[in-house]
């Protein structure tokens, strides 16, 4: 497996769109640190966090801590620094980015999610724009090249639809972006990603910032809408999508099975038990077409295989 990405390489899109100060600081971290961080949140008049496995570091005047309760020396974020990350990160235009801000999120440079929570602003009954934006979170996008293949030779390389599972954080979206990668350049395999988020793909401004082999890409699609365009357009072996969570995607991606396509696809869960009692997992396992369920560990690197569960050892 070969990680794609030096530290530099990856913050750099991120470093553009900071304040100075907080840039500066991240900067003087230790090495061990920043090859680590998952997420960056700021939250206006609170301290800069950063998010790394399992445990949330506090940037200071000096240094770092993971302490967030008795030290006075934070670097906190202002309003202005919050509305200048942002507009930045728009690349000053809010207006064209109006679609992924009323889905709470945008997708900057280098395939990073900013995540946005402010005032909500409704019309006909829809969420349209997100204002007066208290806090943004960072996700950082980042790309294990042949992370999946342990995977495919534990499942013998024929496995028709399997679930990938575990907590945020554990290597979904990371794991599933790499076998889309590998099933499309190396098994000669047809494959069309459902990226409703933008998070598998990571497009910017019509480009795929991470490389997914020969797949097809369906970018900030509804996830039923794309399913049914690809299995009906694009003839594919499999549909890779993410973050299976309503019984109308469950109907779509039931359309599929029975046009002959195969599924990989993620939920949130992290352990057996949690999954089992998932009213979604119950119904994806009444289309009798999933082999396996792969579980992923929850802690140490992303996208580690901690079992593969045959769908039959669910039971009903």
């Amino acid at each position: 497996m070969k990680f794609m990405d030096k530290t530099y390489d990856v913050l750099k899109d991120i470093f553009k769109i900071l304040p100075e100060r907080i840039v500066l600081s991240i900067s003087k971290l230790p090495s061990e640190i920043k090859e680590n961080i998952q997420e960056i949140r700021l939250r206006t008049n609170r301290p800069v966090a950063l998010t790394c496995e399992s445990v949330t570091y506090y940037l200071t005047d000096k240094s770092f801590t993971a302490d967030l309760f008795n030290n006075l020396n934070y670097i906190k974020v202002s309003k202005i620094e919050i509305t200048e990350t942002f507009t930045k990160a728009c690349t000053y235009s809010v207006y064209n980015r109006q679609q992924e801000i009323s889905n709470g999120f945008i997708t900057i440079n280098g395939g990073h999610r900013m995540g946005i929570s402010g005032t909500g602003v409704y019309s006909k009954g829809g969420l349209v724009n997100v204002k007066d934006i208290t806090s943004l979170n960072i996700r950082i996008a980042r790309e294990y090249i042949g992370c999946s293949r342990n995977l495919l030779e534990q499942l013998n390389n024929n496995f028709g639809s399997i679930l990938i599972c575990g907590k945020p954080c554990s290597g979904k979206t990371t794991l599933i972006r790499d076998l889309a990668r590998e099933l499309s350049l190396n098994y000669g395999k047809k494959v069309c990603v459902i990226d409703s988020r933008n998070e598998i793909s990571s497009t910017y401004r019509g480009e795929l910032t991470k490389d997914l082999g020969n797949c097809d890409v369906y970018s900030m699609y509804k996830k039923t809408d794309a399913i049914e365009h690809s299995v009906r357009n694009m003839a594919p072996d499999y549909v890779v999508c993410d973050e299976i969570v309503t019984e109308e995607e469950v109907k779509a991606i039931s359309y599929g099975l029975n046009s002959g396509v195969n599924f990989i696809a993620t939920i949130h869960s992290s352990s057996p038990f949690e999954l089992k009692n998932k009213v979604i997992f119950k119904e994806l396992q009444e289309l009798n077409s999933f082999s396996s369920v792969v579980m992923l560990k929850n802690i140490g690197t992303p996208c580690t295989v901690d079992s593969i569960i045959s769908m039959k050892e669910f039971g009903k």
